[in-house]
């Protein structure tokens, strides 16, 4: 899980890089003077697709890290069976939602409610700031 975290973030920091850039080199006047108008908007645009490349495998980590984190909460006890299952379901709903991404990029609109799944992360999220992870309770044998 801590894998997918650190390349999940290093792949977001590499999309923000790429939107920084776009951003910057549209809006600088000498450069665009010296290179020319249709050499800027070409880079700016290539720049953007490889922000949009790196938001597409964020997708596929996000997806990745929250299965193990639902299989963990399940079997830990401290979270009801339900939030670790809607983890899984949410898991699964970014993989699938990365696959119409892919395979039917006309259909990706179509396909959000898939990311409906997102409320297993919200609901996990609203657990630990409310309830916390509580130990499974011991029955005491006399």
């Amino acid at each position: 899980m801590v894998a997918f975290v650190t390349l999940g973030a290093a792949i977001s920091v590499v999309a923000a890089i790429a939107e920084y850039t776009a951003l910057r080199v549209t809006g600088d006047v000498i450069y665009t003077t010296a290179v020319g108008r249709s050499a800027v908007d070409a880079q700016a645009m290539l720049l953007l697709e490889l922000q949009r490349g790196a938001h597409i495998i964020n997708e596929l980590v996000s997806g990745l890290w929250l299965l193990p984190l639902g299989s963990l909460a399940i079997r830990s006890g401290y979270f009801p069976r339900v939030v670790g299952a809607l983890l899984v379901i949410g898991g699964v709903s970014w993989l699938a939602h990365l696959f119409v991404q892919v395979l039917a990029p006309d259909l990706t609109a179509a396909a959000s409610p898939l990311i409906a799944g997102t409320v297993g992360e919200l609901v996990f999220i609203v657990w630990l700031l409310v309830k916390g992870a509580s130990p499974p309770r011991q029955t005491q044998t006399v």
